[in-house]
This record gives structure tokens, sequence and C-alpha cells, in this order.
């Protein structure tokens, strides 16, 4: 995938995240034109964990950075899918 393409992933699941649960919310916005930065928080109220990422001309790592970043997120989207399934069980 392309920069661009990981970006607009991770929006996207951003928004599934916050849709599949109501125990955290994930928000993802633009940092300039080079960079984004994701925010998970914990029963919408307290910070979880969050991450910035810049592409700057001389890092090699933004797109492996944005890689982790996805991936990281699919994780949550598997954990929040798993609870929903729980709960209408």
């Amino acid at each position: 995938m392309t920069p661009k393409q990981e970006i607009l992933a991770i929006f996207e699941l951003a928004m599934d995240i916050s849709e599949l649960t109501t125990e955290a919310q994930v928000i993802a916005a633009n940092s300039g034109a080079t960079g984004i930065s994701v925010t998970v928080f914990k029963d919408t109220t307290e910070v979880d964990w969050q991450m910035n990422l810049y592409e700057w001309s001389h890092d090699e790592c933004f797109p492996a950075k944005l890689r982790f970043l996805r991936h990281r997120l699919e994780e949550l989207k598997q954990e929040a899918l798993a609870q929903r399934t729980k709960r209408a069980a």
C-alpha cells in the first residue's frame, strides 16, 4: 500500500472501531500535510494510547510505521468484533 492508502485505511479502521464498541473510541486526525495522529480512549474519557507519525524527507521508516499502526488498529477491530459477538450470544 502507498502511504496515502495506509492513511485512508487507518481512518476507516478508526471509524469502524468507534462504531463497534462503546468501551473505546478511536480518533484519527491529520497532523498537517505530512502526518497522522491516532488517539485511543478507554471508556471515552481516559487516553489508552496515542501515536503521532510524521513523514520527514529523511525518514524512510514512515511507510513501515503506518503499516504497524494499521495492524494495531486491525487488532483492535477484531477485539471489538469478538466482544460484540460475545455480547450478542
